[in-house]
């Protein structure tokens, strides 16, 4: 299994990064700070989630969520945002996300969303 964080801050990469490893040490990290980056990696990559700010050092994490479904990435999309208003809850959605966190009170979603994904890849070997 293959995750792919799109996070400008580094101490919410390295949080998220120490939860995925709690999950299953065995899950692929990858990362990014900048959404030129992120496009390029998610397509050749083909990670199984995409964790995606919509604030990044480079762009936006609506730019990678337009360009990565516009190329048909079926990677299950987590937009993870300080800016979790509805208006953007609802763009993320309409746009292709699966899943939409706030950050200041749904951390532990994101990583439940992780762990589910990981037992039903488990469950199908």
């Amino acid at each position: 299994m293959m995750v792919y964080l799109v996070e400008d801050s580094l101490l919410v990469r390295e949080r998220l990064k120490d939860g995925i490893r709690e999950i299953d040490p065995g899950i692929g990290v990858c990362e990014s700070d900048s959404a030129r980056d992120a496009v390029a990696a998610i397509l050749d990559g083909h990670p199984d989630i995409v964790v995606l700010d919509l604030k990044l050092a480079e762009g936006s994490g609506l730019d990678v969520l337009k360009k990565v479904r516009k190329e048909g990435s079926l990677a299950s999309v987590v937009v993870f945002s300080n800016h979790a208003e509805t208006q953007y809850r609802r763009r993320c959605m309409a746009m292709g996300a699966d899943h939409f966190f706030d950050k200041t009170k749904d951390f532990g979603s994101v990583l439940e969303v992780i762990r589910d994904c990981r037992q039903k890849q488990q469950g199908n070997r």
